[in-house]
């Protein structure tokens, strides 16, 4: 029976999730084991510059309104939800029809699918708008077009790469980003992030999900070996 393991990478910005997704990505590669990105809380460009990033219109189009500041309770939680369901039903399409067609190609009975950000990170964000929101809530919202629920692609395990604040600050301030990326990220940090740590910590103790809080101060080859040994790959 063909197995896809869904694996969720999450942490504040610049934790460097995308450095650990990449090493796991390439790995999976020279062991002839099929694996696809995607995003499972945030935006993408849709300029297919990135693997977790293909070409799309609708992101391309819609990009800039995700980052408005200003606006209602209403508003806000509008913007969020459209993003969740979005990126989950892109997740649902990877997951159930884009990489069994690529494991059925490669004659694979084993396929990855790597997660950029997780629930963890939708749970974050909206608590940032609803401080009392339930993860039960957060991870179900409703489809104003045909008032059908959507539900997000849940990993099996996550790694939640543990940073300090000083540091992340820091590595966004090395970062070559464009200046107001730089701005959003720093002013996240400082306002978000024991916010963050309370939702991991909550999180952690729930036996439905398998969370491996791992120490991102460490050199990355050093947490790939940690991933690696967890997966058993």
């Amino acid at each position: 029976m063909n197995k896809i393991k869904i694996t969720g990478f999450d942490g504040l910005h610049r934790s460097g999730k995308g450095t650990q997704i990449k090493l796991l990505e390439n790995y999976l590669s020279t062991k002839g084991i099929p694996s696809l990105v995607i995003r499972g809380d945030g935006t993408r460009m849709g300029q297919g510059a990135e693997n977790y990033d293909p070409k799309s219109s609708w992101w391309q189009e819609n990009y800039s309104y995700f980052f408005q500041d200003e606006g209602a309770l209403e508003d806000k939680l509008q913007r969020r939800n459209l993003l969740y369901q979005r990126l989950s039903r892109e997740g649902h399409y990877q997951l159930n029809r884009r990489l069994p067609t690529i494991m059925k190609q490669m004659g694979s009975e084993h396929a990855f699918l790597l997660m950029d950000r997780t629930f963890i990170s939708r749970l974050f964000s909206m608590r940032q708008i609803v401080p009392d929101i339930s993860l039960e809530e957060s991870l179900i919202s409703i489809n104003p077009k045909n008032n059908e629920k959507v539900y997000a692609v849940l990993p099996e395990i996550v790694f939640v790469l543990d940073v300090p604040k000083e540091i992340l600050i820091e590595r966004c301030n090395q970062a070559k980003d464009q200046p107001d990326k730089i701005v959003f990220r720093k002013g996240n940090l400082i306002r978000h992030y024991e916010l963050y740590n309370q939702i991991v910590d909550e999180i952690g103790t729930d036996k439905r999900f398998n969370v491996r809080v791992v120490d991102g101060t460490l050199f990355p080859e050093e947490i790939h070996k940690i991933v690696k040994q967890s997966l058993e790959v």
